[in-house]
């Protein structure tokens, strides 16, 4: 694994050994022993469930997170073993919004009360502590996290009609990244080398009139737009590696584009300036229903998917699996999940394994996981209450779950279902 890019210019440095992220991304032998002393942590049953979780979380990410089967391949070795369903957030905080990164460290917000202002809290190397600066705490609204690998926050900050988006690398060191109001949806590369994130103008009925995605490079600051002005952006997508970008829009400029009141997914190659419409049909016709929530997935060894939900004519979710290479659908998986009357899709595709084989997918009656490329029924996570679920590329899964009446972060890993 190569070490996360350095914040150069008027950034901060990226610290990979900081006080919250102490281990490096280079294990040794010692590491190991460290890891069997989390074990002992991890199965005495007098211990509260949080902290035998961090200690198992901890020897997992230390036993070697980036194994070349990971969770997702179900390794299941001495030295990493799966995360059992356990809860992460403290009882009594309404925790929301989970975000992962690769190495299962996890970033989410919560409240002590439903009107109550919110932070950013953060599970990695045994700690559940608020993070942020607490002079950035006064307005109560920090929400929406997405932490890279090396445990920097990009996350919306302020009220929902005036939020900007700020960048928090773990060391006390805060900036504003976006000068614009309105801001939602942040996203960054693993290395934390570019974000992404949605600005403008948005109300209940409308949804997203006005609306831009913008790009930045972490490295020089550089702000660019992902869209024409005045075309609204629903979500967008960026790449590991930061050359790729999946929008859901309307495109103008798409001639061949009749239906322009459905959603399509674009896919910008920043690194050779290209824009074109991957979401077709398997006849490679334009598709007379939206197409939304893309997801990308690299492997790192050539193969890259793009995920995205559509609709069925009955109104069903479904779940599209494309491969960017051979530019064909692999898949096509229709849910027992319905739209919203106005069209909107509320499943998350995210695909996790070594060859991007496991799905993390919302029906009706609950979140499952399952192997969309071999034959077999999905299987069931967790019931009808658990929502926002999210899963990063080794299989490490996290969701909010009601317990007693407030909503509360949980994990666990793919390895547990396969």
């Amino acid at each position: 694994m190569t070490s996360p890019r350095p914040i150069t210019s008027s950034f901060p440095a990226i610290q990979t050994q900081s006080p919250l992220f102490p281990y490096s991304p280079v294990y040794k032998a010692a590491d190991l022993q460290e890891a069997r002393r989390n074990r002992i942590i991890a199965t005495n049953s007098d211990l509260p469930a949080w902290v035998r979780y961090l200690a198992k979380a901890g020897k997992f990410m230390l036993g070697g997170f980036l194994s070349s089967a990971g969770c997702g391949g179900a390794s299941n070795s001495s030295d990493n073993e799966c995360v059992s369903l356990t809860a992460v957030s403290p009882a009594g905080l309404i925790a929301d919004h989970p975000a992962l990164n690769e190495r299962g460290d996890i970033a989410f917000d919560g409240a002590m009360t439903e009107m109550g202002g919110r932070q950013v809290y953060i599970v990695n190397d045994g700690t559940i502590s608020t993070e942020l600066p607490s002079q950035l705490n006064f307005d109560g609204n920090n929400s929406h996290p997405f932490i890279d690998n090396a445990g920097n926050i990009l996350y919306q900050s302020g009220p929902d009609n005036g939020a900007t988006i700020r960048f928090f690398n773990g060391n006390d060191h805060d900036r504003q990244m976006t000068s614009q109001q309105n801001c939602f949806f942040p996203e960054m590369t693993p290395d934390g080398a570019s974000a992404i994130y949605l600005c403008g103008a948005r109300n209940l009925i409308l949804k997203r009139p006005r609306t831009t995605y913008y790009v930045q490079d972490l490295i020089t600051g550089g702000e660019q737009p992902l869209n024409p002005s005045g075309i609204a952006v629903d979500r967008a997508a960026i790449s590991r590696d930061g050359n790729l970008i999946a929008l859901s829009t309307r495109w103008p400029h798409d001639r061949d584009d009749t239906n322009g009141l459905a959603d399509d997914i674009y896919l910008l190659d920043r690194k050779h300036k290209t824009t074109g419409r991957v979401s077709l049909d398997q006849a490679s016709r334009q598709r007379n229903t939206p197409s939304k929530n893309p997801r990308l997935f690299d492997n790192g060894k050539g193969l890259k998917l793009l995920s995205y939900v559509t609709l069925s004519p009955t109104n069903n979710q479904v779940v599209v699996i494309y491969d960017l290479v051979q530019k064909k659908i692999l898949k096509e998986i229709e849910t027992n999940r319905q739209a919203s009357i106005a069209g909107d899709v509320d499943i998350e595709p995210y695909l996790a394994g070594d060859q991007g084989e496991l799905l993390l997918i919302q029906y009706a009656d609950g979140l499952y996981l399952q192997k969309w490329s071999t034959p077999g029924s999905p299987k069931k996570l967790i019931d009808h209450e658990a929502t926002q679920g999210t899963m990063n590329i080794h299989g490490r899964i996290a969701f909010v779950k009601k317990d007693h009446g407030k909503d509360r972060v949980y994990v666990t890993d793919a390895c547990n279902y396969f």
